[in-house]
């Protein structure tokens, strides 16, 4: 499949999701200009997403360490309704 034709689908699929648990898409900008620390750039593709104010389950793992079991079965739990 080629690249173009893979992220549209991604698109198509992110947007088609719609659940409270789930950061919802906003746009994709199919030429994007990143800008590295060194300050040189290169073209890319980027999609826009919604704000996570709180942050995302990544960093707040990071933060908290390692989550007991009753937690990983709550956040399982919202990761499945998800799904739906």
């Amino acid at each position: 499949m080629k690249k173009e034709a893979f992220i549209e689908n991604e698109r198509k699929t992110i947007s088609a999701l719609d659940h409270q648990n789930i950061i919802h898409f906003e746009a994709v900008n199919w030429d994007a200009t990143y800008v590295k620390k060194n300050g040189s750039t290169y073209q890319t593709i980027a999609f826009t997403m919604e704000y996570a104010e709180r942050g995302n389950l990544y960093e707040y793992l990071d933060q908290a360490g390692a989550f007991s079991e009753d937690v990983v079965r709550t956040y399982f739990q919202q990761l499945i309704e998800g799904r739906r």
